[in-house]
Parts: structure tokens; sequence; C-alpha cells
């Protein structure tokens, strides 16, 4: 399957309210895995979210296009099986911080987060929510209208918790 680009529009369920157009989205899928490059066209501000290899080139046509965007940060919400990361690499790239939770095993993090948390940012602050549960290690990302939860919530489902590390009952929690 190929690298597919989706603006904001494409991807809201038909009648949801669109955000304040300062905002934008774009979603990169290939096969089931999508991942996100969200920015302030306001503040010029921008971050990906959960990048794979097979998309590079996508994001670095997006990160073109918003050449003179400050890159708050790479945000890997987990430890992935389903696909290799670019995440690091992207990170150097983009002179952005490659940002994880703490008992992520991968030794390139530059933030480390433990527990629910924030990065400043002219456009909203980048919250960070730990929410264990789908691997020990997943993360949530709020940035303004936009909630990135990796694996642990999907569009009309939630990841799985049978992979080492998960737990039904921390990401039971962590949903609520």
């Amino acid at each position: 399957m190929s690298t597919q680009i989706r603006s904001l529009p494409e991807m809201l369920v038909a009648g949801t309210q669109t955000p304040s157009s300062d905002w934008q989205v774009s979603g990169v899928q290939s096969e089931e895995c999508v991942s996100y490059v969200a920015w302030n066209t306001r503040t010029h501000e921008a971050l990906v979210v959960d990048p794979k290899e097979e998309d590079l080139e996508a994001y670095r046509r997006i990160a073109s296009e918003l050449r003179d965007y400050l890159w708050l940060g790479v945000f890997d919400t987990h430890t992935h099986a389903d696909h290799v990361s670019v995440a690091a690499s992207l990170a150097e790239e983009l002179r952005a911080p490659l940002v994880m939770h703490a008992k992520s095993p991968s030794p390139r993090v530059q933030i480390r987060v433990s527990r629910d948390t924030s990065l400043p940012a002219r456009a909203a602050p980048v919250e960070i929510i730990a929410t264990p549960g789908h691997t020990q290690d997943s993360i949530t990302i709020v940035w303004g209208p936009f909630l990135f939860g990796g694996d642990t919530l999907l569009f009309g489902d939630v990841g799985r918790d049978d992979l080492p590390g998960g737990s039904a009952e921390d990401h039971y929690e962590s949903l609520q």
C-alpha cells in the first residue's frame, strides 16, 4: 500500500466541527498505521507523532512546506511492535527533541516523561499524559484541539494489551 496524506477535513467524521483555521493536521497512513504532523499557522509551531520508516519521505515533504516552523518535538506514543519508528532520525533532521515515556528502551530519547506533564508552546502547551496499558511506555499527546492517543485509543477501538508489558487493567484505568 502506498502512503496517503490526509488533511483534517478528510479525517473528520461528517458533521464534525473543525477547529480554528490556525490549527492544522495531516494524517500520514500506510497500511493500518496512522501517524500525524500537526501545526499552528498563527504561531508557526509544529510537531510529529508516531513517524514510521516507510513514510519518511511524506514527513520530509510536509516539513519542507513548514520550513519556517519551530518543531516542538517528535513524539513516539509508545515502543511500536507493528512498524519501525523513524522518530529519532526525524527528530535529528528537524532539530527537535525526541519525546517518549521514561520506560522507553530507546537510548536516543531526549525528553523522558514519567508522569503527566506539559511542554510550553505559544499556541498551547503540549500536554503529555502517561497512559500505560497497551505498553508500559504509552503516552497520549494533547496539543490545542488535537489528542493523539497512539494505540491507547483508536477510531472506535483500543490497542491490544496482550503484547509483552501490556496490561488490560492499566489500559482500562488510562481510558478512565
